[in-house]
C-alpha cells in the first residue's frame, strides 16, 4: 500500500505503544489491564456524578469537592488527549469503516471528532477548564458550566459496545419503544393534570 508520502506502508500497523494504548482505551476485552481501566473509568464517572450531587446539597458543604472534581476532570482530559494521540489511521481492523488507504493525522482526528462519545467526553471536560480559566464569570454562568459536566454520565453508554447485558438491554428497549412512548405520554399527562 502506498502512503501519502509515496512510500510503501503495511496494511496493518506493527504492534507499538500506540496500538497498546488504543486497545487499553477502546477494547476492554483485549486484556485484563484494559478491563481494569474500564472499571476505573466507570468508577470515576460515578464518583464525579456523586460529588456533583453532594456538592449541590446545602447541608453537605466541604471545600474539597472542587479539588476532587478537578482531579477527575484532569484525569478525563488526559484520557481524551491520549485518545487523540493514539487514534487509528484506518490501516488495520481498528476502524469501524475500513479505509483502502491510510488516513492523514488530520483526517484521523476529524474522524474521531465525529464519534458521539468523543463529543460527550469533550462536553464533559470543557466546562471545568472554562470555569478554571474564566473564574471571573458570574456565579450563575458558572453553575450552568458545572451542570454541563453531568454529560460525563453519558460515557457509561460505552458499556453498550462491550457488555452483552447492556446490548440485550438496549435491544429490549428498542423493541418496546412504542409502549415506552405511550408510558411517557401518560406520565407527562399526569404531571400536567396534577
Amino acid at each position: 500500500m502506498i502512503g501519502h508520502d509515496g512510500s510503501a506502508r503495511p496494511l496493518v500497523r506493527p504492534q507499538d505503544w500506540r496500538n497498546t494504548a488504543h486497545a487499553l482505551l477502546n477494547r476492554p476485552d483485549s486484556s485484563a489491564n484494559a478491563f481494569l481501566l474500564q472499571l476505573v473509568t466507570i468508577g470515576l464517572i460515578l464518583l464525579s456524578t456523586l460529588f456533583f450531587v453532594l456538592e449541590s446539597l446545602p447541608h453537605v458543604q466541604w471545600g474539597g469537592w472542587d479539588v476532587l472534581d478537578g482531579l477527575i476532570a484532569v484525569t478525563f482530559t488526559i484520557e481524551l488527549i491520549v485518545r487523540f494521540v493514539v487514534a487509528p489511521d484506518g490501516r488495520g481492523d481498528e476502524a469501524e469503516e475500513p479505509s483502502p488507504t491510510a488516513l492523514t493525522p488530520r483526517q484521523t482526528r476529524l474522524r474521531l471528532l465525529r464519534q458521539p462519545l468523543i463529543v460527550v467526553d469533550i462536553c464533559a471536560v470543557v466546562p471545568f477548564w472554562f470555569a478554571l480559566v474564566f473564574s471571573w464569570v458570574a456565579p450563575g454562568a458558572s453553575l450552568v458550566l458545572r451542570s454541563l459536566r453531568l454529560v460525563r454520565i453519558l460515557r457509561l453508554l460505552r458499556l453498550a459496545d462491550t457488555s452483552k447485558e447492556m446490548q440485550r438491554f438496549v435491544a429490549s428497549v428498542q423493541r418496546c419503544t412504542t409502549a415506552l412512548r405511550l408510558l411517557l405520554f401518560l406520565l407527562l399527562l399526569q404531571i400536567l393534570i396534577l
